[in-house]
């Protein structure tokens, strides 16, 4: 379907992102090691596919911090995961004041305000209109 349709994207929320790397890794090691016993052959390695076409939330993960040089910071956006309990709100600001501040400035910026904007074509420049009222 990936090879179909090259430009479809997809967004996973609530799924955090600290298990990709090792997901990534065995998803090529299991096609190079299997894909001929069913008869499968793309282009690409899987890991080269999801890439491309998946986006992986980061909600309450603080783990994802640790692994700065092997996650893919251009498929992670961050997200309060609001109104479930198992997000960071009301403590928003606490998460990322603690864990943001761990890796580069550049990944922050990526993962909280880039990212988030190319996915949903948004102008990060653009004027923020007033919330109207109830």
């Amino acid at each position: 379907m990936l090879e179909r349709f090259p430009e479809i994207k997809f967004y996973f929320a609530e799924t955090n992102a600290s298990w990709l790397p090792g997901t990534l890794y065995f998803m090529d090691d299991n096609y190079e090691l299997f894909g001929d016993w069913f008869k499968v052959s793309y282009e690409r390695k899987p890991s080269e596919q999801v890439l491309d076409h998946f986006h992986f939330s980061v909600i309450r993960d603080p783990v994802v911090f640790d692994m700065v040089d092997i996650i893919p910071w251009d498929n992670i956006m961050w997200g309060t995961d609001f109104p479930h309990s198992v997000g960071s709100f009301p403590d928003s600001q606490e998460f990322i004041e603690e864990n943001f501040t761990r890796v580069d400035e550049s990944i922050s910026r990526k993962v909280l305000l880039e990212n988030p904007a190319k996915y949903f074509d948004l102008d990060l420049d653009a004027d923020i209109t007033e919330t109207p009222a109830a």
